[in-house]
């Protein structure tokens, strides 16, 4: 569902109390007031949730199911700018086993915005998160807020970044750290110096196997790292 006149509580009006059967959900520049006594309906059975373009200065607890713990899956899509509202969103699906963290903004500008309120300068603390998939340059303030434990598999696409590999430099290492699986799906032009990739595969210590296209495998291939570190290497 799209909002693009605001009318959020309207919207809300013509829903029933509950959708039994509702599994996925897209919500894209939806409005409201924080304190709404408008609810989005019960959806008991809701297993993925995609999110496009934030929802500045607005609480999702005043508007969401409060436990929404089914949802296994959520996709969060930005093509206006990050910015602090985004992290209590996130934070919201804090029992989901994939994100998906998506830039749309022209050119992966990765343009972020800070506010300096208390919730959304918070951590999204996802305890049970065991894949992330990125598309884009997600911008770093968005990439050092999110805590995954048990992060086990990482997927980098380029998205409308130019030079692709510039993608990995806003991936922090600390969030890596459990990792075992990659998959990158960048271009590295030949004269390209792959310095941001180096970055990442050195700076995951448990990684055991990596999807990416013959080039990365050449450039990797040629620092030695399979043999060295047991790494599994798989062609796209």
């Amino acid at each position: 569902m799209e909002n693009p006149f605001n009318d959020m509580p309207v919207v809300a009006t013509l829903l029933p109390p509950s959708l039994e059967r509702l599994e996925y959900l897209f919500l894209k520049g939806f409005a409201f007031e924080n304190r709404s006594p408008i609810r989005f309906p019960q959806c008991p059975r809701l297993k993925e949730v995609h999110l496009a373009n934030h929802f500045e200065g607005v609480s999702p607890k005043y508007f969401l199911n409060r436990h929404p713990t089914h949802v296994k899956k959520l996709t969060y899509t930005s093509d206006t700018g990050w910015i602090d509202h985004d992290i209590p969103y996130i934070q919201w699906f804090h029992a989901i086993r994939t994100l998906v963290l998506e830039d749309a903004t022209p050119n992966s500008s990765s343009e972020y915005t800070c506010f300096e309120e208390p919730e959304n300068a918070s951590i999204a603390h996802l305890r049970c998160l065991e894949t992330l998939k990125l598309k884009g340059s997600i911008p770093l303030e968005i990439m050092h807020r999110l805590d995954a434990p048990i992060l086990r598999r990482v997927e980098i696409a380029a998205g409308n970044s130019v030079p692709q590999s510039h993608v990995l430099e806003t991936v922090p290492l600390v969030l890596l750290r459990p990792v075992t699986e990659m998959e990158i799906s960048i271009c590295i032009s030949d004269d390209e110096t792959p310095q941001h990739l180096q970055r990442v595969i050195c700076g995951v210590p448990s990684l055991t196997s990596i999807f990416g296209t013959s080039r990365i495998c050449e450039l990797l291939a040629g620092e030695g790292w399979f043999t060295e570190r047991n790494i599994i290497y798989h062609c796209l």
